[in-house]
């Protein structure tokens, strides 16, 4: 399964309140933090536990900030594949980030 999805990427459901997203995140982040990921996680073919790590920081951001959330809910009710695409270019953007 491609991570297209934030709530997915994140192991939430969409109704997920604060908290839990917090919870979630803590959670995935430590495991597939690139220091110290061991294998044991599921990756996407050619992904890393890099690339993992951005696409979960860059959910958490987004999940947490209510204004991107809602444009983000919005949307993909809408239009799911704008959403999916807008999603895409928010984890590119955060690569970038990452890499300097």
């Amino acid at each position: 399964m491609i991570f297209t999805d934030l709530f997915s990427n994140a192991e939430l459901e969409r109704d997920a309140d604060d908290e839990k997203i917090k919870v979630a995140y803590r959670r995935l982040a430590k495991f597939y933090h690139p220091d110290v990921y061991d294998g044991r996680g599921t990756l996407e073919e050619g992904e890393t536990a890099e690339t993992r790590f951005i696409k979960i920081q860059a959910a958490y951001e987004l999940l947490m900030d209510d204004e991107k959330r809602k444009h983000y809910d919005t949307d993909n009710r809408v239009n799911p594949m704008k959403a999916s695409q807008a999603w895409m270019e928010w984890i590119m953007k955060k690569r970038k980030a990452f890499d300097q």
